[in-house]
């Protein structure tokens, strides 16, 4: 594995960038010399190429931000600005004060992105910056339930830039101002920072240890406005911890300083919440000269003959000059694949990151070019030429897979299950699983990923006992998705199913990762509750495949114990010969079945059911039966006589079933089809011992 950087790099830069900006940083001077506005201009535009500019307020963007994503943003501004969308600014004072002051949105893919395209600009002290990401950027989110940032960030824009310097007295981000003096009230007293607790009246709580009270002041208008504009009305779930009135209503009634400042047509604020369908004026996106220095990323045409730029479904993938696009094409394909079957949460986490896939020759090729590489942090490399191997080819050495695809099992770890709020449980369940794998020896850490690893390509990862949950979640990818021929790297072990049975947490782990959405296809699981093997209950999911036989003589080699079988999704089989000799050992065991009130069985999972000591079903369980079919012929199609009845028959016989019930599933459905048994069927044909 190829990684360049310490993740975090970029967050701190950025901060430093926008310390003198908007209210949302804490103020600070410098002995440097202060850049005029114009000077500043310049630099962001060698630093973000792509620019456009809603009545002269000027939004710029990092090469490979997704024109809608800034055409977007425009059209959201536009609408807080021409709220009636005349084509006409409805507070032309706010406008002309925002371009004095050389407001600018600054939009990059992520915070990363963003922070390392900015570097150590300089800001003049007087200049407002609001930075937004591509990442957090979601026209008509309300449809997908996903808020749009751009709501907020560009209202805090124009309140901080435009509002806060025309009307200092009602709008100004500082004590004694109308809309500090209800910001007051709403937080139940004057706080010059943030309290250790607020008073239990409050309906305004900001807790952010970074913002200052002109800050505060800033999110408190932004809260109030867009909940009077209704864009807060399903989110109270969400927000509760910091803003409670989400509706306009409750802004009325329990805020009426707030409203009535808000809602003064003097002032012309917006009406109707932004929705980024702006007709009134079409923006065009410029693009600075590539060849002046000032702005598009001239290295990249130079460096690689194959660009795909981040997009809302897959992460940018880069392509070297000197590689064959056939190997390109591969990397491409299995990032996307990967990508598609990722969980949307842990998906968006690897999209939040920015991380970049480069395709290049070899280590060499990659050292030739370091300091731009370097340029691109957060990276990841794949080799199509190391020491004669192309890694975008599935290999023995890696299951039957791609180092592509494996590669991407790191990336999940450090840049998704690592870094996001959200899935801080996910992580939390990958070490718990891999705390059970090495407990038991399935899993033995090679030393680069023991603790302590102090790379700095690895240092952020490292930092936080991460390198080895990397390695093990290669390794499990291995196990669950590849060609069960030979151990998976640092694992002991073989097979998916062996992975499933001694190491069920780690299975589970890459359930959840890669949630297959037509459970009816997977071959059957056999698992326990909380991972505990010496539990008596053992939970069948899946299709009854040719490895079930011998899945079901180990599972109760190894876990004697069992007792009761809870099938809870089993569709049917794909080879019945060795589903009625599974269904033996299982009534060989004395082991009983059972349905619960949302399992299904059908088919085979029928037959299987019936292997039961005892047979017992919840209400609303449903049990399935049709014909079976081979080739051209149906079993209908034989006489009652015939051969291909006896093996059903002398199983039916076995498990003390009336062989009317083998004749009546052939009548009841054909094999394309199912019959959803009656509670008197069941009954009729003793399907349920009690």
């Amino acid at each position: 594995m190829m990684n360049l950087s310490n993740t975090r790099l970029a967050s701190s830069m950025l901060a430093a960038l926008l310390i003198t900006t908007l209210a949302g940083c804490n103020d600070s001077t410098s002995d440097k010399t202060t850049p005029t506005t114009s000077e500043v201009q310049k630099q962001l535009s060698a630093a973000l190429p792509q620019a456009t500019n809603v009545f002269g307020i000027q939004i710029r963007a990092t090469a490979a931000t997704p024109k809608e994503k800034i055409m977007h943003a425009a059209n959201v501004m536009a609408q807080y600005l021409d709220n009636n969308e005349d084509g006409i600014p409805d507070n032309d004072l706010i406008v002309a004060k925002m371009v004095e002051k050389g407001a600018t949105l600054v939009i990059g893919t992520t915070e990363n992105e963003l922070g390392r395209a900015l570097g150590q600009l300089t800001l003049s002290d007087d200049m407002a910056i609001q930075d937004l990401y591509a990442s957090e950027i979601h026209p008509k989110g309300t449809n997908s339930g996903q808020f749009d940032a751009t709501l907020e960030e560009v209202l805090h824009l124009i309140t901080h830039a435009g509002y806060a310097a025309v009307y200092p007295a009602a709008f100004g981000e500082k004590t004694g101002s109308d809309i500090a003096n209800a910001m007051d009230i709403a937080r139940g007293g004057r706080f010059d920072t943030i309290p250790s607790s607020y008073p239990e009246q409050a309906w305004y709580r900001y807790d952010d240890e970074s913002c200052e009270y002109d800050c505060m002041v800033t999110e408190y208008t932004y809260w109030a406005l867009t909940s009077i504009l209704g864009a807060q009305e399903t989110r109270l779930s969400n927000i509760s911890q910091e803003w409670k009135l989400h509706t306009k209503d409750l802004v009325e009634q329990t805020d009426p300083a707030i409203f009535s400042l808000l809602t003064n047509p003097a002032y012309a604020l917006a009406t109707v919440l932004p929705d980024g369908d702006y007709d009134a004026i079409n923006f065009a996106i410029t693009v600075s000269d590539t060849s002046s220095g000032n702005g598009v990323d001239s290295n990249k045409a130079k460096v690689f003959e194959y660009i795909t730029e981040q997009s809302d479904d897959t992460i940018a993938v880069y392509g070297a000059k000197n590689i064959e696009k056939l190997s390109y094409d591969r990397a491409l394909a299995d990032i996307q694949l990967v990508m598609d079957s990722l969980d949307a949460d842990v998906k968006q986490g690897l999209l939040n990151s920015g991380v970049k896939m480069l395709i290049v020759s070899n280590e060499q090729a990659l050292d030739d070019n370091i300091d731009y590489f370097q340029s691109l942090l957060p990276v990841e490399a794949i080799y199509t030429d190391q020491d004669g191997l192309d890694e975008t080819l599935a290999s023995a050495e890696n299951a039957g897979l791609s180092t592509t695809k494996l590669e991407l099992m790191y990336l999940v770890v450090y840049y998704s299950l690592l870094t996001e709020d959200n899935l801080s449980a996910a992580y939390s369940e990958l070490q718990t699983a891999y705390a059970e794998a090495t407990s038991k020896n399935l899993f033995i850490p090679g030393k680069a990923y023991q603790d302590g690893y102090d790379d700095e390509i690895h240092q952020h990862a490292s930092d936080n006992n991460a390198l080895k949950y990397g390695s093990y979640v290669f390794n499990l990818a291995k196990l669950y998705f590849g060609d069960d021929k030979g151990p998976a790297g640092e694992f002991n072990i073989t097979t998916r199913a062996q992975l499933q049975r001694k190491n069920p947490l780690g299975y589970q782990i890459m359930e959840n990762l890669f949630p297959d959405d037509d459970d009816e296809n997977k071959s059957a699981s056999f698992t326990f509750k909380d991972g505990d093997n010496s539990a008596d209950t053992v939970y069948m999911n899946g299709l009854i495949t040719s490895d079930t036989l011998d899945d079901i003589k180990t599972l109760l080699e190894q876990s004697p114990q069992i007792t009761t079988m809870v099938m809870q999704n089993v569709p049917g089989s794909i080879d019945d010969e060795i589903n009625l000799l599974a269904s033996r050992e299982i009534r060989k065991h004395g082991i009983a079945t059972h349905i619960p009130a949302d399992g299904m069985v059908a088919s085979g999972g029928t037959d299987m059911f019936l292997a039961g000591i005892k047979r017992t079903i919840e209400p609303g369980a449903k049990i399935g039966v049709h014909s079976w079919g081979g080739g051209d012929l149906a079993a209908t199609d034989y006489s009652r006589d015939h051969e291909v009845h006896v093996q059903y028959l002398d199983y039916y016989k076995e498990m003390n079933i009336n062989t009317d019930f083998y004749w009546y599933t052939l009548e009841a459905a054909p094999a394309d089809d199912i019959l959803w048994m009656s509670e008197q069927d069941i009954a009729k044909y003793n399907v349920v011992t009690e």
